[in-house]
């Protein structure tokens, strides 16, 4: 009898012993691998009320008398340290996120990447998302006629404005290139509204940059800024070397949004953007069609636009020019190119200086001399960049 009892002394031993390692092991793997402080304190309640429920159903049907202390003691004990080390590395991943986000994002969206980190991916992944791209006009022949010291000036000054207007839209600012500028709207965190506030931003850049030199408060040059803008899928990631990575994306998509950009100077606009950036946005601006575009290193034609003024801020002129514009680019692709000179000019009554009208116009007193052939697309292939 004295050898059963020692026995089973034993044998209860090893089963506190067993339960206490395997509780201490599941709390850890819950606080450190499921990333979730609900599913922890679930698992170490349910841990701590099974064991209860074991010393008590044991103790009732074959009075054998478990220790319920040491198991429970070990809970706490596991709680408390896996808590500490998680909260540990929440807390170094959250001050790497806002490491890499503080440079790229407003402080309103750098909190909410913070509050929703789980759903940021650091690895590469496709995304669909709106790229902007802006640089300023005549930024060569402007810079040569300038100190170096009065250039950078130039440029802070131009920096400061634009990214505070991109900013305020919770755009990703990417990279400054140069005089060029490339932001992300969509991404580190999706929203439905990304091609509304990329347009917001490239309209109200353009009138706060207006405004801002013509006030007198800058003693640099007003400068022009011409802006591509195109929406579609993208790979969004950490890129780069081992030493040394940013958090950016690539893809067509960029490319494109890049030409973009360049096409401004084909057509004397400031603002282009493609239809996938204006089609769900179309009732809140005032835009007009340019061309059917197929853009240097591109195989498939391009819808693009002209961006011209958030819809509240246009000016009836605008709207009487786009009016005129659009009855002449639908004659032009009707072949009619003598109804679509006279569109044409009655827009240049309004602006003689409006670029579209201006290129489509010798466009069409060209075809009006030696008509298209017969299998003419209207498509316009652009060879530079």
């Amino acid at each position: 009898n004295l050898m059963n009892q020692d026995f089973l002394v034993r044998a209860h031993k090893s089963w506190v012993f067993a339960a206490s390692f395997l509780f201490s092991l599941l709390i850890f793997i819950a606080f450190l691998s499921l990333n979730s402080i609900r599913i922890a304190i679930g698992i170490t309640i349910l841990c701590a009320g099974g064991w209860l429920a074991a010393t008590i159903f044991a103790f009732t049907l074959s009075k054998i008398w478990l220790d319920l202390v040491t198991p429970e003691l070990s809970l706490a004990f596991s709680f408390t340290v896996a808590g500490v080390v998680s909260y540990w590395r929440e807390g170094k991943a959250r001050k790497q996120l806002r490491n890499m986000f503080g440079r790229y994002l407003s402080p309103v969206v750098v909190a909410e990447v913070l509050e929703k980190s789980e759903e940021i991916e650091l690895g590469g992944k496709e995304v669909i998302g709106t790229v902007f791209f802006s640089d300023i006009k005549g930024f060569t022949e402007i810079s040569e006629a300038m100190t170096p010291k009065d250039l950078v000036q130039m440029l802070n000054e131009y920096f400061s404005l634009a990214t505070g207007t991109l900013l305020r839209h919770d755009a990703m600012v990417d990279k400054y290139i140069g005089d060029a500028i490339m932001a992300v709207f969509g991404t580190p965190l999706p929203t439905d509204r990304q091609q509304e506030q990329a347009c917001l931003s490239a309209v109200e850049m353009k009138r706060k940059l207006s405004a801002h030199f013509k006030s007198g408060q800058s003693n640099i040059p007003e400068l022009v800024t011409r802006i591509g803008i195109h929406t579609g899928p993208m790979i969004v990631g950490n890129i780069g070397s081992e030493l040394r990575a940013d958090y950016t994306v690539i893809g067509d998509t960029v490319n494109l949004a890049s030409r973009l950009e360049g096409v401004n100077k084909v057509y004397g606009t400031e603002i282009i953007v493609s239809e996938t950036t204006l089609a769900p946005t179309r009732d809140r601006f005032l835009a007009r069609e340019l061309d059917r575009v197929r853009v240097k290193g591109k195989t498939e034609p391009v819808n693009v636009f002209e961006l011209i003024e958030d819809i509240e801020f246009a000016s009836e002129s605008q709207k009487k020019v786009v009016e005129y514009y659009d009855s002449g680019l639908q004659w032009y692709r009707e072949q009619a190119f003598q109804k679509a000179m006279e569109s044409f000019e009655k827009v240049l009554e309004i602006n003689t200086a409006d670029g579209p009208t201006l290129y489509h116009l010798k466009r069409c007193r060209a075809f009006a001399q030696s008509p298209p052939k017969k299998e003419w697309d209207g498509v316009m292939k652009l060879d530079t960049k």
